[in-house]
């Protein structure tokens, strides 16, 4: 149901803790009364819409039926029926009727506490379910087994397909939305370079730049190339001195100077800007015209020259060839540098226009990358759930393995079971509650008990007065028996001939010590023994005091005894306290303390005088004989 194959999981891996969570939840629909409640509606639409099958039915199951419908049934097909009754169990819910007090009864057939029979388990630790149900009707049990497990599947499907569908209904409405703001970036993006001009920023910035240091590189070498001509036209024009500004300052050397600057500029501007074939013609021209300048400007200058040598002796000619080569180089780097610084200006207000667009599209690309990755993610999500929504349409195509089937039989009876185990616990639930009660009692129950917890030697014990015991007079003289004999062996054991003193007395007021006293003495009377209360001719002196935690008790004025005699009921716990009050009093009177236990249980007394008659039945005697035996 789990475990198989997983499209959004690594193949032959199988998460545990996924799979008992599928199970828990697959559990729990089956549990559920939503579930149960379906069924029953279901169940009861299929017997309307098919009235041959209700023929099958026990005449009990027919009964209930008849209950909630009468004669009326509805005609109709299944899925009708079933929406019909669901409206209308939905309307019985808030005012009551019969459909509703139907389902909501004790029925046995028709009813979501009948549906409690229904037990869902888990096989082993596979991820397979069992689903039982037992009723009393067989065609009915199997029918209702068959349409819950049709109810069950169809609702695990629709609560596992819903939250996938709303899942990839959001996630399509966000790549919508993403692929929409990624579109209107990119269209952003496409206005922005149409409107500036901008095929490719960063080549067009890239090439821009090496342009500009091309130009700055060039400006920097005729820029020398000026300075150096004009450098040497200056000493030139020195070392010719009168004739040679003559010939300088002439009208027509200065016209065709100024000719030749100006055609020189041009040649300089075409050869930046040369971009075509008319330039080229141009180009060709004005290179045409200054050479006939230069040839006009040497013929004029040879004419005006009339001296060959210079005064230091140098060939005049020599001098006017270099003068003139100067010259050309002087005009030809001025008008150059001209053009460049042109140009320079250019490359400034190209700068300053894509200055700020730089920054601008960088905002724009920025934005495309965010909405960019907004709408891969959301893409990815959308596929991861689709992708999702088609393992579950795999894992909740369920099937079943094996059919519900007609029983043929009842199941077995467990009556006998129960009434053996009733029996069992009837017994061992009230022997548990009286062993639990012995045990845990901290009351004295015999006096070898007493014994045992005080370290002082025991008298005796005396049984409770209100026994409904027939032989309760038999057993109280057998136990003031046991006293006088010991008494009288106490009397054998005293040195002197004086009395023998016995102190009578309780740890606690209102324990019998009184009634016991009554008791011995009389008993000690029908023996023939002496007995007084005073200092006085008599053979025992029994004189009682009252209880030693009591504050009537004559700590200091006690008259001197033999053996004290203290009295402890057979409700008292014993406790340390109990003992340090018997320290106290022997610390007090050295004599040896004898205790009786009074109010003792006659189960109990048994361990000081033997068994006590009483009428048994031959099971309770086995069991005792048993048990002394043990």
């Amino acid at each position: 149901m789990v475990s198989g194959y997983s499209l959004d999981q690594d193949q032959g891996k199988v998460d545990r803790t996924y799979s008992f969570n599928e199970l828990d939840n697959m559990m729990s629909l089956l549990n559920a009364r939503e579930t149960r409640q379906s069924t029953l509606i279901r169940l009861l639409a299929y017997l309307l819409a098919h009235p041959q099958q209700r023929a099958a039915l026990s005449p009990e199951a027919q009964a209930s039926l008849d209950q909630a419908y009468g004669q009326g049934f509805p005609q109709g097909e299944v899925e009708s029926l079933e929406e019909t009754l669901k409206q209308r169990y939905a309307t019985e819910t808030k005012a009551g009727g019969s459909l509703y007090d139907l389902i909501n009864s004790k029925d046995k057939y028709f009813s979501l506490k009948q549906l409690g029979n229904l037990k869902a388990e888990r096989i082993g630790t596979s991820d397979m379910l069992k689903v039982r149900y037992s009723n009393l009707d067989a065609w009915l049990c199997q029918k209702t087994l068959e349409l819950f497990t049709e109810v069950f599947m169809e609702k695990h499907q629709v609560l596992k397909h819903q939250d996938s569908n709303q899942a990839i209904s959001f996630f399509e409405q966000q790549v919508r939305a993403s692929q929409a703001a990624l579109a209107e970036a990119e269209a952003q993006l496409e206005a922005f370079g149409t409107d500036n001009k901008i095929i490719n920023y960063y080549e067009q910035t890239r090439y821009i730049a090496e342009q500009k240091e091309d130009l700055d590189k060039l400006f920097f070498e005729e820029r020398m190339d000026f300075e150096a001509a004009k450098a040497s036209l200056t000493e030139l024009e020195t070392k010719l001195e009168t004739k040679y500004n003559i010939a300088v300052t002439s009208g027509q050397m200065l016209d065709l100077r100024d000719r030749l600057s100006d055609i020189s500029n041009k040649i300089a501007l075409l050869e930046l800007n040369r971009a075509g074939p008319q330039e080229d013609a141009r180009m060709a021209r004005y290179q045409t015209q200054a050479l006939t300048i230069q040839d006009s400007i040497a013929e004029k200058t040879q004419t005006l020259f009339t001296l060959s040598r210079t005064v230091e002796g140098v060939s005049a000619d020599q001098i006017l060839k270099e003068w003139l080569h100067n010259t050309i180089i002087y005009y030809q780097s001025e008008a150059r540098i001209s053009a460049i610084r042109q140009r320079q200006q250019d490359f400034e207000n190209i700068y300053a226009r894509f200055a700020p667009l730089g920054s601008k599209l960088k905002k724009i690309e920025r934005e495309i990358g965010v909405r960019e990755e907004e709408y891969l993610s959301n893409l990815h999500s959308l596929n991861v759930a689709k992708l999702h929504q088609y393992n579950l349409q795999m894992s909740t195509n369920l099937k079943v393995v094996d059919p519900p089937f007609l029983p043929l039989e009842a199941a077995p009876s467990k009556r006998m079971q129960m009434t053996i185990l009733g029996c069992m616990l009837g017994f061992i639930f009230p022997f548990g509650v009286l062993v639990a009660l012995a045990l845990f009692d901290p009351t004295l129950k015999s006096p070898g008990q007493l014994a045992k917890l005080s370290g002082y030697s025991v008298l005796g014990a005396f049984p409770a007065l209100n026994s409904r015991m027939k032989s309760i007079n038999e057993v109280r003289d057998r136990v003031l028996s046991g006293f006088t004999q010991t008494l009288l062996g106490w009397q054998q054991k005293k040195a002197t001939a004086s009395p023998l003193r016995i102190h009578l007395t309780s740890l606690v007021p209102k324990v019998g010590k009184s009634t016991l006293q009554e008791a011995w003495l009389q008993d000690l009377g029908q023996r023939g023994i002496t007995v007084s209360e005073e200092l006085a001719a008599a053979e025992v002196i029994l004189f009682e005091t009252p209880a030693l935690n009591s504050p009537e008790f004559p700590a200091q004025d006690l008259l001197p005894a033999d053996h004290h005699v203290v009295v402890i009921s057979a409700k008292t716990i014993w406790d340390e306290a109990a003992h340090n009050t018997l320290k106290r009093l022997e610390a007090l009177h050295p004599a040896p303390i004898h205790l009786v236990l009074n109010g003792c249980p006659m189960e109990g007394l048994e361990e000081y005088i033997g068994e006590i008659p009483k009428q048994r039945t031959w099971l309770r005697r086995t069991f005792k004989k048993y048990l002394s035996r043990s």
